[in-house]
């Protein structure tokens, strides 16, 4: 078993995260990498994977984009990430990896899961979006258009298009809709 590291950067570990060790795990083989939605909220991410500490469970905080060491924006976001966080949780010891996202944070679960199926054991997506959308800039409110939200070995993961005319208060709304 290598030796346990808590924090984590793009550069040296091949994703941006924080490791929430709990000191009475529930079951010390699994572990929980726990993602935020589109607002890419370092202190979200931390409270809920510290909730799940508390209770627990053994939780990687990883923070898919809106860091210093990730972009800015919501466009060929990595799928590695989550590789990359999975095989050191399993380098630590835990056998089964849970995966937990919400609203964009979920779709990037869900894809994580289907790309790394020998790596993620389940999947808890809160509030998931049902297809891949272009990518998005939430700072200027508007969508990228040809570009995809996510990525896998550098190739962007097929996406649905938006319609003209369609940005981002929109796209959000059309799905809040439909629920």
């Amino acid at each position: 078993m290598s030796e346990i590291k808590t924090t984590f950067n793009v550069k040296d570990d091949g994703f941006c995260g924080e490791l929430f060790k709990s000191e009475k795990e529930l079951c010390p083989n699994k572990a929980l990498i726990v993602c935020s939605g589109s607002d890419g909220n370092a202190a979200i991410i931390k409270d809920i994977a510290t909730c799940y500490q508390n209770e627990g469970i053994t939780s990687l905080g990883l923070s898919f984009y809106n860091t210093s060491d990730t972009s800015d924006v919501v466009c060929e976001i990595p799928l590695d990430y989550i590789e990359a966080a999975a095989k050191y949780l399993k380098s630590i010891g835990y056998e089964k990896i849970g995966i937990w996202g919400v609203s964009m944070g979920a779709a990037y679960v869900l894809l994580g899961a289907c790309y790394y199926p020998d790596l993620i054991s389940y999947v808890v997506a809160a509030s998931p979006l049902y297809f891949v959308y272009e990518a998005i800039d939430k700072k200027r409110c508007k969508i990228i258009k040809g570009k995809s939200a996510f990525s896998y070995k550098g190739k962007p993961v097929p996406f649905e298009p938006c319609i003209t005319n369609m940005n981002y208060f929109t796209v959000f709304v059309d799905y809040f809709n439909s629920c």
